[in-house]
Order: structure tokens, then C-alpha cells, then sequence
């Protein structure tokens, strides 16, 4: 998967970190942010939005379907990188989802990823076994 490693996409993500940063009270911090995009189309994820959504029917189906092969969304999924993790839950879920609205077919591997930071600390995250495996990551 091709990833955009330019010094002026770094800062526009470095910036959204910020940005989400200085809008939330400390204690209502998403864990996760990610930027999704395809081309120059470029969305921006949080985690557990799109668990929101999901319970609201407000998601992308393909995503739902894709999440379904590996386990029930909501489901707790135990992996290498974390210990124990919710299905859904993830940043890159919620940027893929806002991606597909506007551009709905693509495939979900053709989908680019920036880093996914926490922004409490501003250190960044690997990606879960999840991800990894629905995004192709």
C-alpha cells in the first residue's frame, strides 16, 4: 500500500493531532486519530466514532461486511499488539467510513493511512491485527 511519507503531509497530520488536542477537555481525548484518504480526497478518524455509527445504522456496510469476516463487531478480539481490543472501535474504521460516504467503491485496501497518533501523549500507534487484516496495513 502506497503511503505519502512528504514532509507537508506529516505537518497537515501533525496539525490534526493538534487541532483535536486543543478542542476536547483532556479527559474526553479520543485514544486515536488517523487521516484516511484516496488521492487527494483526505478524511479524518477518531476511535470509537464509528462504533457510534454503527449502532445508529449510520455506517458504511462494506466496512461492516469486512469486519464481519474476522469477528462480530463489538466483540472483544485478543491479538499480538494489544492485549484485548473491541471490534469497531478502531480510528481507521471511522476515516475509512467518511472516505467510502464520498467515494463509495473503492476497496478497502486501496485506502491510504497516515500514522495513527494518540493524542494525549502525541506518540504513535500501531496499527492493530484488525486493521492490519481489513485494510490490508
Amino acid at each position: 500500500m502506497p503511503r505519502n511519507n512528504s514532509k507537508e503531509y506529516f505537518l497537515k497530520v501533525w496539525r490534526y493531532v493538534e487541532d483535536v488536542r486543543q478542542s476536547y477537555k483532556k479527559g474526553d481525548l479520543p485514544a486515536v486519530v488517523v487521516v484516511c484518504g484516496v488521492g487527494q480526497k483526505k478524511k479524518t478518524g477518531k476511535s470509537g466514532e464509528f462504533l457510534r455509527k454503527y449502532r445508529r445504522n449510520m455506517c458504511c456496510q462494506h466496512i461492516c461486511n469486512a469486519l464481519a469476516r474476522l469477528s462480530q463487531i463489538e466483540k472483544t478480539w485478543y491479538d499480538s499488539n494489544r492485549k484485548k481490543h473491541t471490534i469497531g472501535t478502531c480510528a481507521e474504521n471511522d476515516a475509512a467510513d467518511e472516505v467510502l460516504k464520498s467515494i463509495p467503491n473503492q476497496r478497502l485496501s486501496s485506502l491510504n493511512f497516515s500514522d495513527a497518533y494518540r493524542p494525549r501523549t502525541r506518540r504513535v500507534i500501531k496499527y492493530c491485527e484488525v486493521c492490519q487484516k481489513t485494510y490490508g496495513l
